[in-house]
């Protein structure tokens, strides 16, 4: 609930006249309406008024006095439901919701097949009981039964499982009525028992028969290159895959180019090197198509321009390219050209068109020529400058303006405009221009075209073409002002550059915790572009930190141990150019803080 003008919003439609847009808050309202009002040719007389909680005006209104008695009636009549509204009607809801609300939360149940406790809430009491009577649902699910093991159809109720059990069971017993003797004997001739063993004659005569077969100890096989095996049958995988490697990966030499010796008599493998002394070895190719490829390098490189030769250097085996240089180093102006000369001879300065040339100088080193214009005929080049300035619209207004500023006609700016913040009073200081015959400070929201130059601003405008600060006081907080100053000449006014400035204000905040998470919200504040939250706990350990922005203050942070924390909170906005946080040293120099928040 708004309890300040600068937190109630204006949601009709924009009112021109008075410079009321939506969205705007009451007290820029108010302060559109005393400009508008100010400003009107003579002050209203609202003598024979009657103001206040007794309303006049009813039906149709065509009048100053029907539109001020109207509104004064409203604005009272407003007043008296907001106050019994906050004082007395929504404070006793309130408690009613609130002891309502904790019982819900509370339920105060004790269940211990499902372990809910007196002290769960009532999301804790359903999730609870949701987990326990899924587990439940999914145990007796008859749909779930492997069925088709005892060539029943799946069942869908708990009955129908029964039943189908039942037959089952019932088919059974009849299946195996009078068979027990026979299946309770083996004949076990097999293995020098008799023809009707019981199970354990013959389970004791499986043992002695097992205990006769030949005994596979691995432990006792010297494997060599093939892998030892854990067990029979690993052993003879391993020796049946080196088999297969040897019979695919048995090498021969084939070539020239290769040779090969054998590793020894234990593995039947090979070494396989690249022959040294095999002469194709160091022979190349040109490229792909190159058909007599068998050829060395050095036959392989040929010069056909005199200026590169070409040798082998027998001591190091390498070939050597060897370039003539021009005859000593000049140049041709083209293809042309053939008297060759030396870059500064080749060079000349001309007047051109323009009455400029190109003087040409080399360093004293005489390794660099330096090119520098200069002009030959100074006549030629002022009636070309003249001629063109004469007939190009641009550089002719640029000349103009130039020749004003010579005859001393111009306005200038103010200069280096900055502001400062103490308290609720925002103080401008700037360099005065000196052309101007006074100058005037003003200001405006941002995001409003219209600034304001007679509210709050001391001294009043217009001030001295020599005066350098001002101030301007009784500001909204949270709020982002643009300042400018103008000089006032005879020729017109000309303003400064635009510095933007804020009075930062801990905005109080709401603080709720619900199921162990805390949410946090305040009423918006449109200028400010963010909002950073932090939950401390006992400790002043900060344990989570959320974001939000000041069109929408709102954010929830995660779940946490029961316990007293408190949230603290800064404001960011860009200034110009510049986030500015409200715990800066210019600022607040500390974080907004709201305490005792219990979980």
């Amino acid at each position: 609930m708004a309890t300040n003008a600068n937190q109630v919003f204006y949601s009709g439609g924009s009112l021109s006249y008075i410079g009321v847009t939506p969205n705007q808050t009451l007290d820029i309202i108010l302060a559109e309406i005393n400009t508008a009002v100010n400003n009107m040719s003579s002050a209203p007389n609202y003598s024979g008024y009657s103001l206040g909680c007794v309303r006049t005006q009813v039906g149709t209104i065509n009048t100053t006095q029907q539109f001020a008695e109207g509104i004064s009636s409203l604005f009272c009549t407003l007043q008296t439901s907001y106050n019994t509204f906050t004082g007395t009607t929504y404070v006793s809801d309130q408690n009613t919701v609130t002891t309502a609300i904790n019982g819900l939360q509370d339920p105060a149940l004790t269940y211990a097949p499902f372990s809910i406790t007196s002290a769960d809430n009532i999301g804790t009491v359903y999730s609870k009981m949701f987990a326990g009577f899924t587990a439940i649902t999914a145990s007796i699910t008859p749909a779930a039964a492997n069925w088709s093991t005892i060539g029943a159809s799946s069942q869908s109720t708990i009955v129908g499982g029964f039943n189908a059990g039942i037959s089952y069971m019932s088919g059974l017993n009849t299946a195996i009525s009078g068979k027990q003797a026979t299946i309770g004997t083996f004949n076990a001739t097999s293995i020098g028992g008799g023809a009707t063993d019981s199970i354990t004659t013959t389970v004791n005569e499986l043992i002695t028969y097992a205990a006769g077969l030949p005994v596979f100890a691995n432990g006792s096989i010297t494997y060599g290159g093939v892998s030892a095996g854990t067990n029979l049958q690993s052993a003879v995988q391993n020796t049946i895959n080196s088999v297969n490697s040897l019979l695919q990966y048995d090498v021969r030499g084939v070539g020239a180019g290769l040779t090969y010796t054998s590793i020894g008599t234990t593995y039947q493998g090979y070494k396989v090197a690249i022959d040294t002394t095999w002469s194709g070895l160091y022979k190349v190719a040109l490229n792909s198509g190159d058909v007599a490829n068998n050829d060395y390098l050095a036959n392989k490189v040929e010069s056909t321009d005199s200026s590169i030769t070409i040798a082998v250097d027998g001591a190091t085996n390498k070939l050597n390219f060897t370039i003539t240089n021009p005859t000593n180093n000049k140049v041709l102006v083209n293809s042309s050209d053939t008297v060759p000369g030396y870059l500064s001879d080749k060079i000349t300065s001309l007047a051109g068109d323009w009455g400029m040339g190109i003087a040409v100088s080399v360093n004293p080193g005489n390794n660099q020529l330096n090119l520098t214009p200069i002009i030959i005929n100074p006549s030629l080049l002022v009636s070309n400058i003249i001629s063109f300035i004469s007939s190009d619209s641009t550089s002719l207004a640029a000349f103009c303006a130039l020749n004003s500023q010579c005859s001393g006609t111009t306005c200038t700016a103010p200069s280096a405009l900055s502001v400062s913040q103490n308290g609720s009073v925002f103080t401008l200081t700037w360099t005065a221009s000196g052309t101007a015959i006074s100058q005037n400070t003003k200001y405006r929201q941002r995001g409003y075209s219209d600034w304001i130059t007679d509210n709050n601003i001391s001294p009043k405008n217009p001030e001295t073409n020599s005066a350098t600060t001002s101030t301007v006081s009784n500001l909204i907080v949270n709020t982002v002002y643009q300042f400018q100053v103008d000089s006032l000449c005879t020729s017109g006014a000309n303003s400064s550059n635009m510095y933007e400035s804020i009075i930062y204000s801990c905005q109080p905040i709401t603080a709720v915790s619900n199921g162990g998470r805390v949410s946090v919200n305040q009423n918006p504040l449109l200028t400010i572009d963010s909002i950073t939250y932090q939950l401390v706990n006992s400790s002043s350990v900060v344990v989570e930190t959320q974001s939000a922005t000041g069109a929408n203050p709102e954010a929830t942070f995660g779940s946490h141990p029961s316990g007293t924390y408190s949230v603290k909170y800064r404001y960011g906005t860009l200034i110009n150019g510049v986030t500015l946080y409200s715990d800066d040293a210019s600022q607040l120099n500390a974080l907004c803080s709201h305490s005792n928040v219990i979980i």
